[in-house]
């Protein structure tokens, strides 16, 4: 009981926007309890009911409801507000209020009655769920010892040269600690394993950001002539802007060179091609003899062959989903899809029969747990998904 008037508590202040971030954190965890499932149903059922209507509230159109909820929330990783995360928290309070205000339930009851055919399948279950990512990373040193970020404190780790090595805030910094940069020999890397992400700062003040199952290898110190670093998965770059060292990013043969901006590159070597998107400034894409200068909104493709193809007018915000927290998906097919769970939730992928010809759209946290992405994507009726262990089952 006194659990439930909690959760009445935590929603009333999250639709008047008044929780403390502790206070949303709770709130989705109790959303996300499997435990609170019955009594959120019938406060869903008693909202429903004094709507004008006979309909009731069927067991699939609750949990459509818990599960809009829950899909649009996230939490944001060290990121300046913008107008993609803006749109989101908006979407937030508007499902969270499906729950208290009788006109957006009506209508959201209205956008189900059209939807009445589609039901859950039964076979995912919350002994078989799966939880998401989490921050963490391997600091691989230039001498080959290693320290694992995940859970060593805040602090120094390491001293190169006169470059301090210091953990806070979940990220790593290199900072000079006397004002005038040595340059000691040799490189670090930071790798992520699947199911993980890290944020890093180099020693010239630029961010990285890491998505799971990627790394980053980088002087301890950049050299006077060049800023030169080499990547593998996906990283997003905030570039400290230097006119009179140019940045250098080296993925799998190719190469983005700026001298200040933002931009992202996705390099898994199971895709198709290495995408580079740029959000700001300029940067040149190289792939052999081949090259191309792009401007904000255009993303170059590069072919295992070196063909670059540039597109223009692409949402870098979808793009860039994985460092806000989300999976963003615009027509994209199954395969791509379940790529990007199987990294982030570290899990193992079977495709069954299933109808290839699907796209998905829409965008999901990646803050919440496995099965409830998966039913996210079943609600479509176009697919439904096993979970055995650590390996997903994919079948229509």
């Amino acid at each position: 009981m006194e659990e439930n008037k909690r959760l009445r508590y935590l929603l009333n202040r999250y639709v008047t926007g008044t929780c403390t971030p502790e206070e949303d954190t709770e709130l989705m965890q109790l959303l996300a309890d499997a435990g609170q499932e019955e009594w959120v149903k019938e406060y869903m059922a008693e909202a429903w009911s004094r709507l004008p209507g006979k309909e009731t509230l069927d067991e699939a159109a609750s949990e459509r409801i818990r599960l809009f909820v829950l899909a649009h929330h996230t939490k944001v990783i060290s990121m300046p507000a913008s107008s993609g995360r803006n749109r989101r928290i908006t979407w937030a309070a508007a499902a969270v209020m499906v729950l208290l205000a009788g006109s957006l339930l009506y209508a959201y009851r209205n956008l189900l009655s059209h939807r009445s055919t589609l039901a859950l399948k039964p076979g995912i279950t919350n002994t078989q769920d799966v939880a998401p990512g989490t921050d963490g990373a391997v600091l691989t040193l230039a001498d080959g010892s290693t320290i694992i970020l995940d859970s060593i404190k805040d602090g120094s780790l390491s001293r190169q040269g006169n470059i301090n090595i210091v953990k806070k805030d979940g990220k790593i910094s290199y900072v000079s600690a006397d004002g005038k940069t040595l340059l000691p020999a040799g490189f670090n890397t930071v790798g992520t394993a699947r199911g993980k992400q890290f944020q890093l700062v180099l020693e010239d003040g630029t961010r990285v950001w890491l998505n799971a199952a990627s790394s980053i290898r980088y002087p301890v110190a950049f050299a006077d002539s060049v800023r030169e670093v080499e990547i593998t998965g996906e990283a997003y770059f905030d570039v400290a802007k230097n006119k009179q060292k140019p940045f250098r990013v080296k993925a799998n043969g190719t190469s983005v060179e700026v001298l200040g901006t933002q931009f992202n590159i996705n390099a898994y070597s199971d895709e198709a091609a290495i995408n580079t998107t740029l959000l700001e400034g300029a940067v040149r894409v190289k792939k052999g003899s081949s090259q191309q200068l792009l401007a904000p909104g255009q993303q170059a493709k590069v072919s295992d062959k070196g063909e670059i193809v540039v597109q223009s007018g692409v949402n870098t915000s979808e793009i860039t989903a994985w460092k806000n927290n989300f999976f963003s998906f615009n027509n994209t097919d199954i395969h791509t899809l379940m790529r990007q769970l199987s990294r982030w939730y570290d899990v193992e992928v079977v495709l069954g029969n299933y109808n290839s010809t699907v796209m998905f759209n829409g965008d999901i946290s990646r803050a919440v747990n496995l099965s409830t992405v998966l039913k996210m994507l079943e609600l479509t009726g176009e697919v439904h998904f096993t979970i055995e262990g650590k390996t997903i089952i994919v079948n229509k």
